[in-house]
């Protein structure tokens, strides 16, 4: 018997379209709503995309820098950064038109080698997840957490604000792992405490010990 010949029929209700937004209420609602259901939205996004992902970091890398060096240059003078540097005043201008530009890529770069390293690790853990979802959560967050970043840049050479600034840096990078164990558990749709175990959370904290350790050993060969 057809379902037509049935006075009702068991079909599956259509499915919703994923939401397409625009970046600026990725980043947004990537930094204000840490929830992995916000995250899951963000990743299915029609738009979204590895090349997308890269381009964010590159170019909020090249800004967060690029301010960086201006604060230095506010704060210590041409002289002054010619002193630090040990450079001359077109040495100086090579590290802005390079090694600002250099350091962007390796951002870049970073971005894939640890959302490699989390991604496996997040597998073998059981995670459903992708590098590519796990790369381009994390550029969601990386945005608007760089734009902050630039922002505290800006005011760090300001007498009296510098301590506030640095207290905001830190509160900032806690802020950046807590989002980054939500990307995880977006991703992978596994529990908190996997999502914790393959997220930087992890790797922070090894490096940290590590160079406790480290720091124990010079400590010692001293006494």
């Amino acid at each position: 018997m057809s379902d037509q010949s049935l006075p009702f029929h068991f079909s599956q209700p259509p499915v919703e379209p994923a939401k397409s937004f625009a970046w600026n209420t990725v980043w947004t609602n990537a930094f204000t709503r840490p929830n992995p259901r916000t995250y899951r939205e963000l990743i299915d996004d029609p738009q979204a995309g590895i090349t997308r992902a890269y381009l964010w970091v590159f170019l909020l890398s090249l800004l967060v820098y690029g301010v960086q060096y201006g604060a230095m240059v506010a704060r210590l003078g041409v002289s002054g950064l010619q002193y630090v540097f040990g450079l001359d005043t077109t040495g100086l201008l090579g590290v802005f038109l390079c090694g600002i530009p250099l350091a962007a890529v390796l951002s870049v770069i970073g971005l894939i080698i640890t959302g490699a390293i989390s991604t496996v690790i997040a597998r073998e853990l059981g995670g459903e997840g992708t590098f590519y979802q796990v790369v381009y959560g994390r550029a969601c967050y990386y945005a608007p957490v760089m734009l902050v970043t630039s922002l505290l840049g800006l005011i760090s050479w300001m007498p009296y604000i510098d301590l506030l600034a640095q207290i905001g840096g830190v509160l900032l990078i806690l802020y950046a792992l807590i989002l980054d164990v939500v990307v995880m558990k977006a991703s992978h749709r596994f529990s908190w405490f996997k999502a914790v175990v393959s997220s930087r959370v992890l790797v922070l904290a090894l490096v940290l010990i590590v160079a406790m350790a480290c720091n124990a050993l010079v400590l010692l060969s001293f006494q």
